[in-house]
């Protein structure tokens, strides 16, 4: 009777001993799974951020373009009228009140 009842103490310590490492296989399995899940993340994370980056730098250059074209466009309307500006002046220079033009 001792025997069986050791035989059945025996598996149940068995049987709870498989459980225990069954279970701390299974946490160390799911731990690695969540170690790849957020290292997946994080590299999904730094590649968004390197293209919003790339993004900005766009939208930045874009815009200092179109500003640069804009002042560009200032300018030489600006230069026009200086040159119309210095004619009208030297004609005035050369020509004195009571002349003809």
């Amino acid at each position: 009777m001792d025997a069986i009842q050791m035989d059945g103490t025996l598996w149940t310590f068995l049987t709870a001993m498989s459980a225990g490492i069954l279970a701390i296989i299974g946490a160390q399995v799911k731990a690695r799974i969540d170690a790849k899940e957020a290292k997946d993340k994080a590299a999904n994370a730094a590649d968004n951020a390197q293209q919003a980056v790339d993004n900005t730098k766009n939208i930045a250059n874009g815009f200092v373009g179109t500003v640069y074209a804009k002042l560009d466009r200032i300018i030489s309307k600006q230069d026009a009228q200086d040159e119309a500006l210095r004619r009208h002046l030297e004609w005035h220079l050369n020509h004195k009140e009571g002349d003809s033009p």
